[in-house]
């Protein structure tokens, strides 16, 4: 899954950093990702910018869920701009998974051989 944002600045400001955020329906938060942008080489300059974030797959089970952002400046002190909701979206419950969070992991399984201890 590969999630697409423009951002448009009409003045200069250093490096922001963006915040995406994964909540439940009720708006509980699921899981963050946070990026420094001048670590992705941003400049500064105003203008127009595209930002991909590429994940091969949510670890999400079943639900409803909405994505949000936030930009601040690199401390956090600043936020220029925050959507609660950018997008919602529902995964549909499939034999594999339960709830709402995957639980994905590989089983394995070994013989233990008993040792006879000699007295």
């Amino acid at each position: 899954m590969t999630i697409t944002l423009r951002l448009v600045g009409e003045q200069a400001i250093p490096p922001p950093q963006l915040s995406l955020e994964v909540r439940d329906s009720g708006g509980s938060l699921l899981g963050a990702n946070q990026r420094d942008l001048g670590e992705l080489g941003w400049d500064g300059s105003p203008g127009e910018h595209e930002l991909q974030f590429s994940v091969e797959r949510l670890p999400l089970g079943e639900g409803e869920f909405q994505l949000g952002i936030s930009l601040a400046n690199a401390e956090g002190t600043r936020r220029y701009h925050r959507m609660d909701t950018v997008e919602r979206f529902k995964v549909a419950p499939s034999d594999e998974a339960r709830g709402v969070v995957r639980f994905e992991g590989e089983w394995s399984l070994a013989k233990v051989e008993r040792k006879v201890e000699a007295r």
